[in-house]
């Protein structure tokens, strides 16, 4: 698969089609719904938009970010703090 320099440079079928190739791989962090905007406020400002994907509702109270990378994953982790990440 072709590496994309920025978000800002992909089509959005591109992006669903670069997302749609790491998402069975993704690093998945389950957090409560109260943090939302917070949560994807920190995302659209630390990452690409090719990187994450955020799932609403995947249980109740709950909200699912998946990222391309582990240590995006874990940055998003320590910003949100273990009281609000939710454990399988």
């Amino acid at each position: 698969m072709e590496l994309y320099l920025g978000s800002n440079q992909m089509t959005p079928q591109e992006r669903f089609a670069y997302k749609q190739a790491w998402i069975p791989h993704a690093h998945t962090v389950r957090i409560h719904s109260d943090l939302l905007t917070s949560a994807s406020g920190y995302c659209k400002q630390q990452l690409a938009q090719h990187e994450w994907k955020m799932t609403k509702w995947t249980n109740n109270y709950e909200h699912t970010y998946a990222f391309e990378h582990a240590q995006h994953a874990q940055a998003f982790r320590d910003y949100i703090g273990p009281k609000w990440v939710l454990q399988p």
